[in-house]
């Protein structure tokens, strides 16, 4: 590029009269006197001051930057984007603009906060989050769970032998829609194929409406990672319950009493399943009526789950379910399976309650006994075995 070509490049992308003449002599070996560079400069009509660009002009283009990421910008930034797009204006001229175009970013500015995302949940049941717990499933025990976006209230929490199978989830899922005569108007969920059938559903029961999340967008496909509103209550289920379950089968692991093989997982159930439903009911319970307290720089709402769900005018919203017809309810035939009583396969379950009640054992109260439950169960099938062959 020529000498003359290259003041101008420099020139637009905002740089001093200093920076241009050492980057003219140690890159491009142009040696030009201050005096002699702003001569350069008259000539080529080069000014950023004699000239100024059209305040309409800038306000509009500036406004457009205010649609994007350029949002974020403080007036330092945006006067220099002005600059490198061809426009000649003061930084004073831009932080007026800002302040007019943008007063509530420069606020926040000020304050050096950041601009915190609206949530997008404008009342209960605008949206479900679904999601499965796999920690205790190497043990024979799957639990599936949904919250609401909005309260955080947990619509349901089950354990049951599986939480892999679609039929299982989707029983979950209508049982809750069949209870509130409605569905939610969006459902989000992991990738996986256990919520194939609740998504058939979902949007058979939003086939006829015309409004934004109708039809196929009434369900959300989202990486599990992303699916915030279930991931952080694993987290608190965890601490407050699974944990001690967990450090319970773990001891029956490192006793060698618990090898993994189907029976194992067939037994644990069998002896525990009760159990832990009982204690998610009571977590889930105390999580819906717990106070969650107000945070400095939330936009989520904050009381009771149970009073967000279920008095959201006092929140100022309004629930935002979609009424399910009966006639939509029975059209799920073959899409959904009620959860099974039985904890674990019928024939192990009818042997077992066999024994147990021909040696008077009695269904376990508390993880001690459950777990003399399970060590009896086990030794029993280990002989039953070694008489057989």
């Amino acid at each position: 590029m020529e000498r003359n070509d290259l003041i101008t490049l420099y020139h637009q992308l905002g740089l001093q009269q200093k920076e241009v003449l050492v980057l003219l002599e140690k890159i491009h070996g142009i040696e030009i006197s201050e005096r002699h560079f702003r001569r350069i400069l008259d000539a080529l009509g080069l000014t950023r001051r004699k000239n100024p660009s059209d305040i309409i002009e800038v306000a509009t283009f500036v406004n457009g930057l205010l649609d994007f990421s350029r949002q974020k910008l403080g007036y330092r930034s945006m006067h220099l984007k002005c600059l490198l797009s061809g426009y000649s204006i003061s930084r004073g001229k831009i932080r007026v603009l800002l302040s007019i175009l943008d007063p509530e970013g420069v606020e926040f500015r000020k304050r050096k906060c950041l601009v915190r995302r609206r949530s997008a949940n404008c009342g209960p049941d605008e949206v479900w989050h679904l999601d499965s717990y796999d920690k205790l499933t190497p043990y024979g025990i799957g639990i599936n769970g949904c919250i609401d976006g909005f309260s955080r209230y947990i619509v349901w929490m089950e354990a049951s032998y599986t939480n892999s199978d679609p039929k299982v989830v989707g029983g979950y899922f209508l049982s809750a829609v069949s209870e509130r005569s409605g569905c939610p108007r969006t459902v989000r969920a992991d990738m996986e194929t256990e919520n194939g059938c609740v998504r058939r559903m979902q949007m058979q029961f939003r086939t006829n409406h015309t409004d934004g999340r109708a039809n196929e967008r009434s369900f959300i496909f989202g990486k599990s990672i992303d699916n915030t509103g279930k991931k952080s209550w694993w987290g608190i289920l965890r601490r407050q319950c699974a944990d001690f379950w967990i450090e319970v089968f773990h001891g029956l692991s490192e006793d060698g009493h618990f090898t993994g093989y189907p029976l194992d997982k067939e037994l644990i159930p069998l002896c525990f399943m009760k159990l832990i439903q009982g204690e998610l009911d009571n977590t889930v319970l105390a999580w819906n009526m717990h106070n969650i307290r107000r945070k400095r720089h939330s936009v989520s709402p904050y009381g009771r789950p149970f009073m967000m769900y279920n008095q959201p005018q006092v929140y100022g919203c309004a629930h935002r379910i979609i009424q399910v017809t009966p006639q939509a309810l029975e059209g799920c035939e073959g899409m959904y399976q009620e959860k099974d009583e039985l904890p674990c396969d019928k024939d192990v379950y009818n042997f077992c309650r066999y024994t147990m009640d021909e040696r008077g054992w009695q269904d376990p109260c508390d993880a001690k006994e459950a777990k003399e439950l399970y060590i009896k169960g086990v030794f029993l099938i280990t002989l039953v075995k070694t008489l057989v062959k």
